[in-house]
């Protein structure tokens, strides 16, 4: 494992369109997940979350349905992009389903 990704799973870089909506919100936000494991993501917003916030994200996998799921906010940081914000997610609530097809669309797709 490289010195970039010290994790539990590993996260292999993607561009895959998601919305989020802060709890106790309705208003569904775009992002760009950046990378994706089993247990989190890293998204690209366009504006501060502060840390611990639980947020609903929606991501768009190719050829299957949108999975769903909760987080939790562990990280928030400018991007590269001086507009844009990096999330760091830890997902808290996802059902099996739908971690099954993430994980079936990492290994197909993502790890070589």
């Amino acid at each position: 494992m490289d010195d970039n990704n010290r994790r539990r799973y590993y996260r292999p870089d993607c561009f895959l369109d998601a919305k989020y909506s802060i709890e106790g919100t309705y208003v569904k936000n775009k992002a760009i997940v950046k990378n994706v494991s089993a247990i989190g993501a890293c998204i690209i917003t366009d504006e501060y979350i502060p840390l611990e916030i639980e947020m609903k994200l929606t991501i768009y996998l190719p050829e299957t349905v949108p999975v769903e799921m909760l987080c939790k906010v562990l990280r928030c940081m400018k991007s590269k992009d001086e507009n844009k914000f990096e999330l760091g997610l830890l997902f808290i609530g996802i059902t099996d389903s739908a971690k099954e097809k993430l994980v079936n669309f990492i290994s197909k797709n993502l790890i070589y």
